[in-house]
């Protein structure tokens, strides 16, 4: 963010609940956002109990997606893959109301973050686990499809990559010992 700053754009950083991104999409703000996925469960699921758990946990459970490919389902993937977990039996059930209604019927558990089932977990109708992992937490930028178009929005997305690769690259030498403090 410093180095958006320090190139004149201003910056405000929020986060949210998905419903709330869209919203503030709806009104023309260009939003970024953050959630830490979960693993989303009918109520009264035996995982539910343990309030979080590792994946591992839940490898004999269906797993149910909204659509392969997203950007959530590639960070879910992940998380399944690195806790060497390899569901036997899984659903693309295409969109998120699919698969919300999927949970309320029992028919298996999902990762997802909490804010696309929010309303069906305030109901009662779907418990949330947190999931014993780390990088739990899937960042995404909401936007309008003009606000891409301005040179502003454009130039200030062209800094935030900037920023991050330069992070990235900085984690990097750190992590490799070619950085020295």
């Amino acid at each position: 963010m410093t180095h958006a700053q320090d190139a004149g754009q201003e910056v405000r950083v929020t986060s949210g609940h998905s419903s709330d991104l869209m919203d503030a999409t709806s009104s023309g703000q260009l939003r970024f956002s953050a959630e830490d996925l979960c693993l989303l469960v009918p109520t009264g699921h035996d995982l539910e109990a343990r309030g979080s758990t590792p994946l591992l946990a839940a490898s004999q459970e269906v797993f149910l997606w909204p659509m392969v490919g997203s950007t959530v389902s590639r960070h879910a993937e992940r998380l399944l893959k690195e806790a060497t977990v390899l569901p036997a039996v899984q659903f693309e059930l295409g969109s998120l109301t699919a698969v919300r209604d999927a949970l309320i019927r029992g028919l298996g558990v999902s990762i997802l973050p909490p804010g696309v089932a929010r309303p069906v977990i305030e109901a009662g109708q779907v418990s949330l686990v947190l999931i014993k992992a780390l990088k739990v937490t899937v960042r995404y930028v909401v936007v309008p499809s003009d606000v891409v178009v301005r040179a502003e929005s454009r130039r200030l997305l062209d800094l935030v990559t900037q920023a991050r690769q330069a992070a990235r690259l900085s984690w990097h030498d750190r992590a490799s010992g070619a950085y020295e403090d």
